[in-house]
């Protein structure tokens, strides 16, 4: 994980060695509990987005 910071932006950076996400979901990941069919948790549970006036990117 890595947080940047800019003038005008917060940049957080996840990486991990799993099998990534494929690019027709990544939209999704910071929905509350997604998940793809086969279970696997893609999720980002971060509610400190909900609040932020920053726009938020995947």
């Amino acid at each position: 994980m890595r947080i940047n910071l800019s003038d005008q932006a917060v940049i957080l950076e996840v990486e991990n060695s799993g099998p990534g996400i494929p690019s027709d979901e990544r939209e999704r990941i910071f929905e509350r509990f997604y998940r793809l069919e086969w279970g696997m948790v893609r999720a980002l549970e971060l509610p400190s987005c909900e609040t932020s006036p920053m726009p938020i990117f995947s």
